[in-house]
């Protein structure tokens, strides 16, 4: 070969070469897609959870504490306090129209917003078997398998509340459901 068509040659291995080992060395890089908030909840820096009510609702409510004390955002507010607030309001008329008593609701009115609703969570397993027969080494084998399939699934509505006007800013029904089947060989 001349020296010249050598060089190319060369030239195109090495390049062809990097493409592969470029191509081979791509990184992968996740990233998280965000959905716009269906709710403008700048103006709330505080917010109550009300007493959710349904067979689920302890543990909602314990779920949506922990993600909006995590998210940074916002200033959660202790439920006990909200029993206090909730016996203030049951306050009558003329307790309200004092100015002495307007302001110490005020005071403990410190969550501008309350997210109430009520969360159902209902499970059902089914249970069946199969019996069957198998060959090996000329020797037949008698075995069972049990199948097991749970199927979860929760219902349940949240409303939030401007805490200043009473007005249910967002209604959102929430449902969701999840199912796993398992299997396990008994052999006789």
């Amino acid at each position: 070969m001349e020296k010249s068509a050598l060089k190319t040659f060369t030239f195109l291995n090495l390049i062809v070469s990097l493409i592969f080992i470029g191509g081979c060395g791509t990184v992968k890089i996740p990233v998280k897609v965000a959905h716009p908030a269906e709710i403008n909840m700048t103006p709330y820096k505080q917010i109550a959870i009300s007493d959710i009510k349904g067979n689920m609702g302890q543990e909602f409510s314990d779920g949506l504490k922990t993600r909006l004390i995590e998210c940074g955002r916002f200033k959660v507010v202790d439920r006990n306090r909200m029993n206090q607030i909730m016996k203030e309001l049951k306050l009558s008329q003329s307790d309200l129209t004092d100015s002495g008593n307007t302001i110490k609701l005020g005071k403990l009115m410190s969550a501008s917003a309350i997210i109430a609703g009520h969360a159902e969570g209902n499970y059902k397993e089914t249970r069946s078997r199969k019996r069957g027969t198998c060959y090996k080494n000329k020797k037949e084998y008698f075995f069972t398998t049990y199948f097991r399939k749970g199927i979860f699934s929760t219902s349940g509505s949240i409303d939030v509340i401007d805490v200043q006007t009473g007005e249910i800013i967002r209604s959102k029904v929430l449902n969701a459901g999840y199912n796993k089947s398992t299997s396990a060989i008994e052999q006789k």
